[in-house]
Parts: C-alpha cells; structure tokens; sequence
C-alpha cells in the first residue's frame, strides 16, 4: 500500500516514464529506503531517499539517455531549498518553502560566460 502511495505521487509530479514501465527498487539504508527507478535501457531514471514513508533528502531525475534533468531537496515529504530543472534551452532553477514555490528563475544556454 505505502508504495502504491509513493508510485502515485511520483506520477503526479511527471518523473514517471509513460512510454514504458521502468524497473523500481527499494533498498534499506539505515533506518531510511533509497528508492531507484530505471528506464527500459538500464539508465536511472531518479532516485532518492524514503523515510518515515515519506520522500527525504536529495531527489534527482535523468532522462533515458543519462542526462539530469532535474534535482531538489524533499524535507518531510514537501520540497524545500533550492531545485534545479534543465531541459535543452537551459535551467530553471526554483525555490520552494514548505511544498510552495517561492520564486523561479530561468538561465538560458546563449552566453557564455567563461571559457579555456
């Protein structure tokens, strides 16, 4: 049922693969569980860490190819600090509080801003 509970909220926030159903795993760490999904390919689809059955700690989300797509902080089940999104015209990077966006800020790939 508790994972039944977390593979419906991962679909509600859009990290979930639709065109196939990606291999998930559960493994004890400590007290907490370190949850991975893969994409049909192998490639880690996110991964995080579970605790008092809630998401806790770093969560982070690749594409199928292995390039990250997004990484933020769940604190208590609700997303807090900083979180980063990228997609191929640059990043977003938000600020949540307490599961609330506070601001976001979109960075795009046009300038560079240093270089060998």
């Amino acid at each position: 049922m508790k994972l039944n509970i977390l593979f419906v909220f991962l679909l509600s926030i859009g990290l979930y693969a639709q065109d196939n159903t990606p291999e998930k795993q559960l493994k004890k760490k400590g007290s907490n569980l370190e949850y991975v999904e893969y994409h049909s390919n192998g490639q880690i689809a996110q991964k995080g860490t579970i605790k008092a059955n809630k998401l806790d700690g770093i969560w982070v989300s690749y594409s199928k190819a292995g390039k990250k797509l997004s990484q933020g902080h769940y604190t208590n089940g609700k997303k807090t600090g900083k979180w980063f999104f990228w997609n191929e015209n640059g990043l977003i990077e938000a600020d949540f509080n307490n599961n609330k966006l506070i601001t976001a800020v979109s960075w795009d790939n046009r300038q560079t801003l240093a270089k060998n």
